[in-house]
């Protein structure tokens, strides 16, 4: 199964971009972000919830031959933070060193971003772990300030 997985995100990442990405509206521009800090009520109600924190901006860094390329970062809630890179075509996105992918779509007020089978991120001392392991898969992030997603 992961070979197929492999097999898909090679032809969609080989393919010669066709047109502007679908996220090119809201996360085209520099300052572009989206972010969600999770309340006590919320992670009570959800246990195995283990983001606190996540934010998804435009990157100063732009690939060539992809449509965007993104800034992702969170924090658990024992306050370790983890970021990278994330290489976007279309809706879906692959993360630098091979963290994994995540498809993002528009939904009313913001964007619902959804863990492809596997999402680990590095931090400072270690790496998060895979977010499908935990109630971690699909996360309603909202437009925010860009300081709101280049935060220390």
């Amino acid at each position: 199964m992961k070979l197929c997985l492999a097999t898909a995100a090679a032809i969609v990442f080989s393919a010669p971009a066709l047109a502007a990405g679908i996220l090119d509206p809201m996360l085209g521009d520099p300052g572009g972000c989206y972010a969600r800090a999770y309340d006590q009520a919320h992670l009570s109600s959800h246990p195995r919830q283990r983001v606190e924190y996540i934010s998804l901006g435009y990157s100063d860094w732009q690939e060539p031959g992809y449509d965007i390329t993104l800034d992702l970062s969170f924090t658990l809630r024992d306050g370790s933070v983890y970021s990278g890179l994330a290489y976007c075509r279309e809706d879906l996105c692959a993360l630098e060193g091979d963290g994994g992918y995540f498809n993002l779509l528009p939904r009313n007020d913001g964007l619902e971003l959804s863990v492809v089978r596997y999402l680990e991120l590095e931090g400072y001392n270690s790496f998060s772990g895979n977010l499908m392991n935990s109630d971690d898969q699909v996360f309603l992030i909202y437009p925010a300030r860009p300081a709101a997603c280049f935060r220390d």
